[in-house]
């Protein structure tokens, strides 16, 4: 049985009132509803076409700031490949497959955001592209979250 943790990667964030700027460089991903949304890409999560079943994988991602009520995140595997050092609104990826969604109360800075991806990873496996996850929420509250450059953010699977 094969296991693995990988953290390397890239990441970036979208936002519609500026939607021809990158944000590809920032040590924190930001989302809020229709206004701002991320994507995150790691480094073979397992290895396309595998022949192997995937029994479990999570995405994992630090929250950079306290945030008030019940918060949503999703995650969903991002269905083209997109250009990573000049990912913009009007450029982004859609998604495609099953949204993964985690919620939680109250997360405070430094709660872990913990996504069951196992369908995504098994799709990869399967031989589905790996072109990383779009992440979204319905918060209105702008959601802050420590991205591969502020080091935070792993994806694990077995």
């Amino acid at each position: 049985m094969s296991r693995a943790i990988v953290r390397s990667g890239l990441d970036a964030t979208v936002k519609s009132a500026y939607p021809n700027a990158t944000y590809g460089a920032a040590t924190r991903l930001q989302l809020k509803t229709t206004t701002h949304e991320s994507f995150i890409f790691f480094r073979s999560p397992v290895p396309q076409n595998a022949a192997m079943d995937v029994a479990t994988a999570t995405l994992r991602i630090k929250n950079a700031a306290a945030v008030g009520g019940s918060v949503t995140i999703s995650a969903q595997r991002v269905g083209t490949s997109p250009k990573w050092r000049r990912l913009t609104w009007n450029n982004k990826p859609g998604g495609v497959g099953s949204v993964a969604s985690q919620t939680i109360s109250g997360p405070t800075t430094d709660t872990w955001w913990e996504l069951d991806v196992t369908a995504h990873v098994q799709a990869i496996a399967n031989g589905s592209p790996n072109y990383g996850w779009k992440l979204t929420t319905a918060s209105s509250t702008l959601l802050r979250l420590f991205s591969l450059v502020g080091g935070a953010g792993s994806l694990g699977w077995l």
